[in-house]
């Protein structure tokens, strides 16, 4: 057991290694599905690595632990109980934590499964539509799509939703979350998991964008209707307060690279007596 928690700490090194380029060189480009394909690339090869050089990592701390053992010159037997209380302690202390997480996974799993089975639901195709009731929050999961049919503009969240749904995002976000509880001693699983589900918020606001919805009509839309949401881990939604205000500034950056060359940039209609500004500037005065 104590083998595979060397072969957790290998591979977390690379994981911290490989995100932190990522953090240097990659994060604030605006090619977002090269960067999602990145993170779940190299987090994969971050847990092949370690099993190809067949626990260098243990080797060498077990090569220390021998020079130790000799120059302290304790006896075997003391050594070797000492050694096996230990080791216990920090297997108990982590199958322990990552059970609490594994369970707490699995609750999010099922009150989203409960909510689809409570709800009215219409089927067509692959996708499930899920009828929310007050709430305004529309979000997906896998091929759920929950929704609030009296929410305005209906198809504008249509369309951001089913990027998410085509292109299986949620798949990552289990993914991650898998690797958040097998590595929960690593910080650097939790900033990859918020990363990823901010490139998939990055990559639907980009496509839903594309044509038909302009960006600023599509910025004042998130603005009006992000706030006093609580975000769920497990889901996709296009109205997320936490987030907001970097997938505007995402929004204003890529305007401005497809207009380089002039001076237009992404605004937002005011109400007269105002001037207009970018939407990230009016969340200052919303929030």
């Amino acid at each position: 057991m104590m083998n595979w928690l060397y072969y957790l700490l290998e591979a977390n090194l690379y994981l911290a290694a490989f995100y932190g380029f990522y953090r240097l060189l990659l994060h604030k480009e605006t090619f977002y599905s090269l960067n999602r394909y990145y993170l779940i690339i190299t987090s994969i090869i971050a847990f092949i690595i370690p099993l190809l050089q067949v626990g260098y990592l243990n080797n060498l701390l077990n090569n220390q632990k021998e020079v130790t053992i000799l120059s302290v010159q304790l006896t075997p037997v003391i050594e070797k109980s000492n050694a096996f209380t230990i080791s216990n302690l920090l297997i108990y202390c982590y199958l322990f934590i990552a059970l609490f997480f594994a369970i707490k996974m699995a609750m999010s799993i099922y009150k989203i499964l409960l909510l689809s089975i409570n709800a009215k639901k219409q089927k067509s195709g692959k996708i499930t539509y899920v009828e929310l009731g007050e709430s305004h929050a529309a979000f997906s999961f896998f091929n759920l799509l929950f929704l609030n049919p009296s929410v305005q503009e209906k198809n504008t969240i249509l369309k951001h939703e089913m990027v998410h749904i085509k292109q299986k995002h949620s798949l990552d976000i289990i993914f991650f979350e898998i690797i958040q509880i097998v590595s929960w001693f690593n910080p650097i699983t939790y900033f990859i998991k918020k990363e990823i589900k901010l490139l998939h918020e990055y990559i639907a606001d980009d496509i839903t964008t594309h044509k038909d919805i302009q960006k600023h009509q599509y910025a004042m839309f998130l603005i009006q209707n992000s706030f006093g949401i609580a975000p769920n881990q497990l889901t996709n939604q296009i109205f997320n307060q936490s987030i907001l205000k970097r997938r505007i500034n995402m929004l204003n950056k890529k305007n401005q690279r497809e207009e380089r060359g002039s001076n237009s940039c992404l605004h937002c209609q005011l109400p007269e007596g105002c001037s207009a500004h970018p939407p990230w500037r009016l969340l200052k005065t919303m929030q």
